[in-house]
């Protein structure tokens, strides 16, 4: 007899993180991040229990990062522990020439040593090498 151990937790009334990796023309990687007061963060989205958390996050980056959601491709969710809070995490994907990479001043693109930095102080569950 097999046994597994699944972990399931409510997406109610919590936040879901996001960020989209960036493969510039160059060959060089940058990660979208949210600029908050107390420095770079992941993109972060309140849950709304009538969609998807995938919903959400789609949502959130046409209406307040405004790229085109069409162009990104789903390359990883996972988990993590962030603050305390546990959180999925939906990693896309897009290439430079596909959209067009202005952003609000609120987002920024940043090097993959700086993201890499960033995560460090998380706890995470099946994050992927970048």
């Amino acid at each position: 007899m097999i046994c597994l151990s699944i972990e399931v937790y409510s997406l109610e009334n919590k936040q879901i993180a996001a960020t989209i990796i960036l493969h510039r023309n160059d060959g060089s990687k940058r990660f979208l991040t949210e600029n908050q007061a107390q420095g770079q963060s992941l993109l972060l989205v309140e849950n709304d229990t009538m969609h998807t958390g995938l919903a959400n996050v789609l949502q959130n980056i046409k209406e307040n990062v405004h790229l085109d959601v069409f162009q990104l491709r789903l390359v990883e969710l996972t988990n993590a522990k962030i603050a305390d809070k546990r959180m999925p995490i939906f990693v896309f994907e897009v290439k430079e020439e596909d959209i067009d990479i202005r952003l609000p001043a609120q987002y920024s693109w940043k090097e993959a040593k700086y993201f890499m930095q960033m995560i460090s102080e998380f706890e995470l569950q099946g994050m992927p090498i970048f």
